[in-house]
């Protein structure tokens, strides 16, 4: 790429100079793009058929890195068989049905069956059990849901069998190819109950459409379309109960075993896998199964007690894998030596038993809690784990100092916990020291291998943009626990969510307030719920209880919820009127709304740059490109990686700064380092449909001619 800053200071005696707005104190309810809230339309629902105006009329959604949002939602007016469906889409504007409860068997298998509302092994057209649980692919339009089939008006056509016994054969698993968010895809039967035959002859013999059988942290699916789920087997080469479930990995017509009970675990000594899933399609001795786009799968099991050498104990049967190539490597075992911050074995600490950061980096890096046991004390047992380039590091532990609390130091590290590769485990504590007490005794940190911990957020510290407010509830009761939310992202980038009240006085408790928190911003407010004080949004007062998101690995390092560039996903529930929506935000310093446009052209996407005071009256110029964000471009100028690949549109978008497509895309940052820019698709190019921009800003310092900082990458699609 030929030097780009020269050409670009002969534009500046064109360039008009922008100064944006102060951002709102509430950045959702300004910035954010609202998908789907009572009377909502979408494609494929008939006249008069809106989202209903009901209590919950939509569950958790799930976000693809491409920006395509999936999530179950209720139709009114609709009767009892087809009032639920799956909705995919962006923005309000380009929501399509995917399936709809009550519609013909999507894959042309049972031409004369039905997909039933069922959360029953019945197979009643009963209940709502339907696509209960649902994933989407990082990339290239990948959908896994479970439904349940009925041929009851057809009764015989198809030969399903509905009776809960050992022959029923109505649950089964779909997977879906290129629903990329432009027109609709295609939707193939994955697996079927007691029809699916595998190797050996036995059946798959769960009840895929049943409610919460298989819900994502038991699922995965990566952007090559190959799916992981667990299942019950039956026949064939199943022996009592020593090999009858099993991790199942592939695309339709193509299935195999990952990992079956009873196969037995080299790394391991030989110790034989035990249950996996138990009669009702859940399993107290396996939980996770996350995949990478590599292909590896980072998976917890429990090993067989008295099998291998030396034998399998109580003390020692939980394991962590990772599957890589064919072989499951052993990543920790309870019992096991513990190793220190440098990756040294500690003498006498030993691992209990693992749980896992959620999040599985694309290059295999990992992250779990557990409580040690051995040469340790109630004051240094808990303890969080990752791997830095596959070596396991010791990365926080109780009796730790946290920094900026005056010597106070970590007494119980919560459990729950999220991971990125790059930047670390975002997790809460409690914490022990000077000055302690119930209203101030927990707090939120980042810990990465090799680096010092980072506070995030202490409760008893003010919350930012509610004037006299702080972190926590005004008992005292509330921590940075499995309920504050905590995310990170592959940027480093948090979010979580807690209790505020009114601060130093504990009088009043004003709400659940949900904030993003990056290096380059520090904290702010999101959103804040609240049935007195909560924002109007979303066709109502957003509630106390919301936002909620779904946690698990989406299949690239990010989750499903929350992506590496920013953008993230959200159900809020609202009280008066009581209701949900379902709304996109994104957090960083470029803000680029709406996420869709057509490709006739003529609608503005607005682009606002805040890279913060740190970066006042720099030059900024904002590039497009159409062939994706990854690797980028290295800046010649500079350190920074532009997250866009150059290509035409890029060299378009540096060659035609401040024009009628790229509007305000050259000048100055003001004095708060912010900018407002625009790009506007001009007219009659209709053949760009389906093309996926996305849109970054650079700055650059002319007094050290040297790049300085570098935006997220915003997304368009073109639809």
């Amino acid at each position: 790429m030929s030097n780009p800053v020269l050409p670009v200071l002969t534009c500046l005696a064109a360039t008009s100079l922008a100064v944006s707005p102060a951002l709102s104190q509430s950045l959702l309810p300004t910035q954010g793009q609202i998908l789907l809230q009572p009377g909502s339309t979408a494609l494929g629902l008939a006249p008069g058929e809106a989202i209903a105006a009901v209590a919950l009329p939509l569950d958790t959604p799930v976000m693809s890195r491409e920006g395509s949002i999936l999530v179950r939602g209720q139709i009114a007016p609709a009767g009892t068989l087809d009032g639920r469906a799956l909705f995919l889409g962006r923005t309000s504007g380009d929501v399509q049905v995917v399936f709809r409860a009550n519609s013909v068997d999507p894959s042309g298998t049972y031409p004369n069956s039905v997909v039933v509302q069922n959360s029953t092994t019945t197979g009643l057209p009963i209940g709502s059990g339907i696509f209960a649980q649902y994933r989407i692919s990082p990339r290239n339009g990948y959908l896994l849901f479970g439904g349940q089939l009925y041929d009851g008006a057809n009764p015989g056509l198809d030969g399903l069998i509905h009776a809960p016994s050992a022959g029923i054969t109505d649950g089964v698993l779909y997977w879906g190819a290129n629903w990329d968010g432009v027109g609709a895809g295609t939707l193939l039967l994955l697996a079927q109950q007691n029809v699916t035959t595998m190797p050996g002859g036995a059946v798959l013999a769960t009840a895929f459409g049943g409610a919460n059988i298989l819900p994502q942290q038991v699922t995965s699916l990566n952007s090559a379309g190959t799916a992981i789920f667990r299942s019950i087997l039956a026949g064939g080469d199943v022996v009592g109960t020593t090999n009858d479930s099993a991790w199942i990995i592939g695309t339709p017509g193509a299935l195999s075993y990952f990992l079956r009970e009873g196969e037995a675990i080299a790394a391991a000594g030989g110790a034989t896998i035990d249950n996996i899933v138990v009669a009702n399609g859940t399993s107290t001795t396996t939980f996770n199964c996350a995949t990478n786009e590599a292909g590896q799968v980072l998976h917890d099991e429990t090993l067989l007690v008295g099998s291998g050498a030396p034998p399998v104990t109580a003390a020692d049967d939980k394991v962590l894998l990772v599957y890589n190539a064919g072989v499951h490597n052993l990543l920790m075992r309870e019992g096991g030596v513990a190793p220190d911050a440098t990756g040294a074995p500690m003498a006498g600490v030993l691992f209990g038993a693992p749980t896992i950061s959620q999040g599985f980096g694309p290059t295999g890096q990992a992250a779990f809690h557990c409580t040690l046991t051995g040469a340790v004390t109630t004051a240094t047992d808990d303890a969080l784990f990752a791997t830095s380039a596959g070596v396991l590091m010791l990365i926080a532990r109780a009796g730790d100092t946290i920094p900026g609390t005056g010597g106070c130091v970590i007494n119980v590290i919560n459990t729950t916990s999220n991971f990125s590769e790059s930047h670390g485990a975002v997790f809460g504590v409690t914490m022990t020291g000077p000055g302690v007490t119930t209203l101030n005794d927990s707090a939120l940190l980042i810990a990465k291998p090799g680096a010092a911990l980072t506070l995030l957020a202490r409760e008893g510290d003010p919350c930012p943009g509610i004037a006299g407010a702080a972190y926590g509830s005004n008992l005292g009761a509330q921590n940075f626990g499995s309920s504050s939310l905590h995310r990170i992202n592959d940027r480093g980038q948090v979010l979580f969510g807690l209790r505020v009240n009114n601060a130093p006085s504990p009088a009043a408790d004003y709400g659940q307030a949900f904030v993003s928190w990056t290096a380059e911003q520090g904290a702010r407010l999101q959103m804040l719920g609240d049935s007195v004080n909560g924002v109007v949004w979303g066709g109502g007062t957003v509630s106390a209880s919301s936002p909620t998101m779904v946690s698990q690995p989406c299949g690239d390092g990010s989750s499903l919820s929350f992506h590496e560039d920013g953008d993230f996903v959200i159900r809020a529930q609202t009280v008066t009127p009581s209701g949900a929506f379902v709304a996109r935000g994104r957090v960083g310093s470029l803000q680029a709304s709406p996420s869709t446009a057509p490709a006739t052209g003529g609608v503005t996407q607005n682009l606002a740059i805040d890279l913060g005071p740190a970066h006042a009256g720099e030059l900024y110029i904002v590039l497009a490109t159409s062939s994706g964000t990854e690797p980028g471009t290295l800046s010649p100028i500079g350190p920074q990686v532009i997250p866009l690949n150059w290509d035409p549109f890029t060299q378009l978008s540096f060659d035609y700064p401040n024009s009628t497509a790229w509007v305000n895309s050259l000048g100055f940052l003001d004095g708060q380092g912010t900018a407002n820019a625009a790009f506007v698709l001009p007219p009659g190019l209709f053949y760009l449909q389906g093309l996926l921009l996305h849109h970054a800003a650079t700055t650059i310092d002319l007094a050290t001619f040297t790049t300085t900082g570098v935006t997220e990458p915003g997304s368009l699609l073109l639809n």
